[in-house]
């Protein structure tokens, strides 16, 4: 048999990113707050652009505004959302809560060398980058696993996305910031045999 029919079926993960939370503009990190009413209003659009597609899985971090959206997914596709911690957002420690204002203003030095370095400096108290990176891999790599030859909905966070697209098109992560990803979004990643392809 060739070599080539071994292989295993590739993975398709839709990457979605949470709707709007009223922590929009601050750093957010793990803390839990809910969807607020833009981010409500921004569920049926999103999942009305899902609905040509045969989704046959659907997980979620276990924070409550990714599960708040992927409900909404589940809903119209008649699944039910995997919790799995791993998909947390990167943890901003002490910062989380804050506005990049109140950040530099408490601790400009501080705020300086996280920023001449990023993304590679943690935040004050926070999670590593690199840590962070591996996390998600192994997280993503691991649902493609389990779902070989199927498409999977991740419902997820900015940070844990644009991990993922970076390491997809090999973008410097000094670039992290830049790449789109706005509340709602949804990104196309194939994973076989851990070879990642962003659209």
């Amino acid at each position: 048999m060739p070599a080539h029919k071994n292989k295993p079926a590739s993975c398709i993960l839709l990457l979605i990113r949470h709707a709007q939370t009223a922590m929009s503009g601050r750093f957010c990190g793990q803390i839990d707050p809910p969807l607020n009413q833009a981010g409500l209003a921004q569920l049926p659009q999103m999942v009305e652009s899902l609905n040509h597609l045969q989704i046959d899985a659907l997980y979620a971090s276990d924070l409550r505004r990714t599960e708040q959206t992927a409900k909404a997914i589940g809903t119209a596709h008649g699944l039910r959302a995997e919790r799995c911690s791993a998909l947390r957002e990167i943890s901003f420690g002490a910062w989380e809560g804050q506005s990049w204002d109140e950040i530099a203003a408490a601790d400009s030095d501080e705020a300086q060398q996280w920023v001449d370095a990023y993304p590679h400096r943690a935040a004050k108290g926070g999670e590593d980058f690199h840590s962070f990176c591996l996390r998600i891999s192994t997280a993503l790599n691991e649902i493609a696993c389990r779902h070989s030859g199927q498409m999977v909905a991740v419902v997820t966070h900015g940070g844990v996305i644009r991990a993922a697209l970076m390491r997809a098109r090999g973008i410097p992560a000094q670039q992290l910031g830049a790449i789109p990803c706005g509340f709602a979004s949804v990104h196309r990643l194939q994973i076989s045999a851990e070879q990642w392809i962003a659209d």
